[in-house]
């Protein structure tokens, strides 16, 4: 049993109470447990991001670190959050906003940064006090219009008037392009990422049909897209977690032969989201275990910048590429299950997200459109408002304009500015508003008011108020609006597909044959009297004069051709040297 003391005051004699500890607990975990639910673990359907996700990014964006602005230190970001808006450690505020930086972990990043953020090896990113970030322009698209009155805003735990952050963002990018993972109380998420322009063309069209199919929606999103690229082998596990939001798929590295006259390589360009580091340490486990006796004890990462991944697998002169390949992906993580369960918070507008929900793809997309359309028309209900305020302080100017020698003469004979402008607004039917701007003036600017400047603003004033009070009465003009918007997003930020969906793959039919690294195509082997051997287009000395004139593109303008040979990109050329040496 516990007990509980009661205090009316702080000199009155406390009042015990008895209660039995498996209710206090439970109550006390039923808390911990909303807390953890609501403001740690899972993301916000509107935005996609968790709480110190958002802090973070909300937080920079308040303080201009801006793409358009030199980066700042890490440092300097942590410090602010940790101030103003995240009442937790330093770490978990570095590591979230280094995983925003990170373009293998996030598949469009939301932070640039600058200085060693970690690498897909599995190292980790320097000290905050070495590296420098800013916002992605991704990220500020994803705040676009929250000066606007579009999102509430609510005090920190600085419990400062001054210092707000938002209960959720405009999201301008929809929740499901980056990849997000969490554990909470009971529940727990994991969301693949997708590809932004196929998402937000899905968004499009399901504006135009809210009930579209599973099958109508893969015409648009195909499946997840990773960061490092990859091969879905089937498409029932992305039918299942686009329909209900929980599913589990079949991921394979992206391997390639590499045959040469000396040795015959599997080269992995792309590899499954568990990091290169894994990857290789399965790789060479399977080895040590004889798994894979077709392939040299030897592993080679001749990954860089410029090629790419490129992790070297040397086969044995008498293995068969295909079986060794086939052995590759049974035994190591070339190939690894995934299983997703899409679980995001859930709230009304204008309110914070309480309700945590597994969901589908469609249900997700339709909610976060009309999430959309409600950020579109405050937007436009905010501008309206400006507009309307504008307007009725113009209309003031341009009455103080017509008066203004008389106003002048007022404001010397009055006893101050108060009594000067209780006597402008008096004399000349103003409201408070527009008095007091005139009252703010001095004389000198009271003397150059510009009557045919403010009628021309007003005139504008009033085209643009009609124009704001005819789109927030079509609802056909908002949603043409917004998909425009969509439009201008997709072709700013959108990008190519990475990860290749297999739809016809079976994950247990062996493998059998193994692609080329290089693709097959006609190419031209021209060989010059100065003894250079060139590979150049197929169609390089195809004639281009007019009506057929023979007019040819030279190997270089001062060099003579001996001979012009059409060849294939996988062909072997042996050349014999005067010496009697043999090359291929």
């Amino acid at each position: 049993m516990a007990r509980i003391t009661e205090n009316n005051t702080a000199f009155e004699t406390g009042i015990i109470r008895e209660e039995d500890f498996s209710v206090i607990i439970a109550q006390a975990f039923a808390t911990y447990g909303l807390s953890v639910v609501t403001d740690r673990a899972l993301p916000d359907a509107r935005d996609g991001l968790k709480p110190v996700q958002r802090r973070i990014l909300a937080g920079m964006r308040e303080a201009r670190y801006l793409s358009n602005r030199p980066t700042v230190k890490s440092a300097e970001v942590v410090g602010l959050i940790l101030g103003n808006y995240h009442p937790h450690g330093d770490t978990s505020v570095y590591d979230a906003a280094v995983r925003m930086a990170q373009p293998f972990t996030l598949r469009y990043p939301l932070i640039e940064g600058q200085g060693n953020m970690g690498s897909e090896d599995g190292d980790a990113p320097a000290a905050y006090r070495y590296t420098e970030m800013r916002l992605s322009p991704l990220a500020e698209a994803l705040m676009a219009d929250m000066e606007r009155e579009t999102v509430p805003q609510h005090p920190t735990y600085k419990q400062d008037p001054k210092v707000l952050e938002p209960d959720y963002l405009p999201g301008r990018i929809p929740p499901v392009v980056n990849p997000s993972s969490g554990i909470a109380v009971g529940l727990s998420t994991n969301i693949p990422p997708h590809n932004l322009g196929e998402v937000l063309r899905a968004c499009i069209a399901l504006l135009d049909q809210p009930s579209m199919t599973v099958e109508q929606l893969m015409a648009f999103i195909q499946g997840p897209d990773f960061c490092q690229g990859g091969r879905i082998i089937g498409v029932d596990g992305i039918k299942d977690y686009f329909a209900n939001g929980k599913g589990r798929i079949i991921v394979r590295a992206e391997v390639r032969l590499e045959d040469t006259p000396r040795s015959r390589s599997l080269i992995v360009t792309q590899i499954p989201p568990i990091g290169r580091d894994k990857v290789k340490a399965s790789i060479v486990k399977a080895i040590n275990a004889r798994k894979l006796e077709g392939l040299l004890p030897d592993v080679r990462d001749e990954s860089d910048t410029e090629k790419g991944m490129r992790i070297v697998l040397e086969l044995r002169k008498d293995a068969d590429a295909a079986q060794t390949l086939s052995q590759l992906f049974a035994e190591t993580d070339l190939q690894i299950a995934l299983s997703f369960q899409m679980v995001f918070l859930f709230g009304e507008p204008m309110q914070a997200a309480r309700q945590p929900k597994q969901v589908g793809m469609i249900e997700l997309l339709n909610y976060w459109n009309v999430h959309q359309m409600d950020v579109l028309t405050r937007r436009t209900q905010f501008d309206l408002r400006k507009a309307q305020e504008r307007l009725h302080v113009i209309e003031g100017l341009i009455i103080g304009a017509a008066h203004a020698d008389k106003i002048v003469k007022i404001f010397q004979q009055a006893e101050d500015r108060a009594t000067a402008r209780q006597i402008i607004e008096k004399t000349y039917k103003l409201t408070p508003i527009q008095s007091d701007v005139i009252a703010s003036m001095t004389l000198a600017q009271v003397t150059r008011l510009d009557a045919s400047k403010y009628v021309k603003e007003k005139e504008e004033l009033q085209t643009r108020i009609g124009e704001l009070q005819q789109l927030l009465s079509d609802r056909k003009a908002m949603l043409l609006l917004l998909k425009k918007e969509m439009q201008q997003l997709t072709k700013q930020f959108g990008d190519e597909r990475r990860t290749t969906i297999d739809v016809d793959g079976q994950v247990h039919e062996p493998i059998k044959e193994v692609v080329s690294l290089y693709e097959r195509e006609p190419l031209t082997i021209a060989y010059t009297r100065a003894g250079a051997l060139k590979a150049l287009p197929a169609d390089t000395f195809v004639p281009r004069g007019k009506n057929g004139a023979a007019i040819y593109t030279p190997v270089r303008g001062d060099e003579q051709l001996r001979q012009i040979v059409a060849a294939i990109s996988q062909d072997y050329v042996l050349c014999v040297c005067s010496s009697g040496r043999g090359f291929q």
